[in-house]
């Protein structure tokens, strides 16, 4: 898929982050061309090697006060310094635009010991080393407006990615055991705060500062069941059914089990005292339900919503660490298989859709970046050099 060769005649590494224009070139000959193609990309491979064997030090950590507000307290908070990196931050520019993009939004892919930040319309990757995670647990990554996080569940250090800048470590606030999830506003985050006596998540910022808003969590169940619900706030399972968490408390959404979530609503799947079931989509701004004519089988889950509500991105439980996947149309309820074997390393991130439901984006169980046409199923790839992969985030350009 994210391939390690081909014809790179029009791309350019920087290995200092600054951002250079090829100038005009004049025909060169053939063998000379194939010569420098096959130099760059053995340099870019010793890099992506070299990231994965070489995991910097955890790097110190400066105390600072915050200021204080009116939604919230001052507060304590952990910054540190960059990380020292033995590989500077590279960018891959290509000179044209990707899959025909032009709208502003990315895409973040997490590698070992290495994020990737793919702008489509600039035609632009970004490689940034990152520590090693000392946590061979599920890792959450999260895409903010103007940075990258990536939090191990376990109690390990997590990792914030400025743009353009070395990886360092989040603030001790944000640098806490459990799961994070995108907040309703660009810049924050949920967060399980270590200083509370009940279990909630707490909204905070990136920069580690909490805010007034919080959320229970539904008795029988905790924060390390939590899912995000795709537009800023969590799900959770619990007794009975499935409860949407919010500040003013928590809300039965359905009785059945979750299969997909998306920003317009949620899949379930429901069933009577019979054991005879339905798949049904429910609305988020109305609470309206919808039968969808299909039938899912328990294995359906972890499941993605198109941005328009139409699609649902299905994967099923497969064979050796990996899943099948087909998309579902959420009005008919036909399916389209779609030719690609899904990881199943990671808890979050597997599959994820561009924002304007176009393209859908999966990891494969290679490691491999898959682009899947939405309309058609057919599955293709960047056509650019990237490394091996294991999650996905998407940064909207509204961000």
């Amino acid at each position: 898929m994210g391939r390690a060769g081909g014809d790179f005649d029009d791309i350019e590494w920087v290995d200092d982050g600054s951002e250079l224009t090829a100038p005009p070139r004049l025909p060169w000959p053939r063998w000379l061309t194939v010569a420098v193609v096959v130099l760059s990309v053995a340099a870019v491979v010793a890099v992506l090697n070299t990231v994965r064997r070489t995991p910097p030090a955890a790097p110190p950590a400066a105390l600072v006060t915050a200021p204080a507000s009116s939604s919230r307290p001052a507060a304590t908070t952990s910054v540190p310094a960059a990380t020292s990196s033995p590989l500077a931050v590279s960018k891959l520019r290509l000179g044209h635009p990707l899959l025909g993009v032009s709208a502003g939004w990315e895409l973040f892919a997490r590698g070992t010991g290495v994020l990737a930040r793919i702008e489509p319309a600039a035609g632009r990757v970004t490689l940034t080393p990152v520590p090693d995670l000392r946590s061979g647990g599920p890792v959450y990554l999260l895409a903010g407006p103007d940075r990258a996080i990536i939090r191990p569940l376990d109690s390990v250090p997590a990792y914030v990615v400025p743009d353009g800048q070395p990886a360092r470590q989040l603030p001790g606030t944000l640098n806490e055991d459990g799961p994070v999830f995108p907040g309703p506003e660009p810049g924050q985050m949920w967060v399980r705060p270590a200083d509370d006596h009940q279990p909630v998540m707490a909204l905070a910022t990136l920069d580690g500062d909490r805010l007034a808003d919080f959320v229970q969590v539904p008795a029988g169940s905790s924060s390390f069941e939590a899912v995000g619900d795709g537009a800023g706030y969590l799900l959770y399972p619990g007794i009975g059914g499935v409860y949407a968490a919010r500040p003013d408390g928590p809300h039965r959404i359905s009785t059945g089990a979750l299969l997909a979530v998306g920003p317009t609503g949620w899949l379930v799947v429901e069933c009577d005292a019979q054991y005879r079931c339905r798949t049904v989509l429910i609305d988020r701004l109305d609470g309206s339900r919808r039968t969808v004519p299909t039938t899912l089988a328990s294995r359906d889950r972890s499941g993605v919503i198109s941005p328009d509500g139409s699609t649902a991105a299905m994967m099923t439980a497969g064979q050796n660490g990996s899943s099948g996947l087909y998309l579902l149309d959420l009005v008919t309820g036909s399916r389209r298989a779609v030719d690609v074997a899904v990881t199943q390393q990671t808890l979050d991130g597997a599959i994820a859709f561009s924002p304007d439901g176009k393209w859908l984006f999966a990891i494969t169980a290679g490691g491999e970046l898959a682009v899947i046409d939405r309309r058609t199923g057919v599955v293709s790839d960047l056509d650019v050099p990237l490394p091996t992969l294991s999650q996905l985030a998407v940064r909207p350009a509204s961000y």
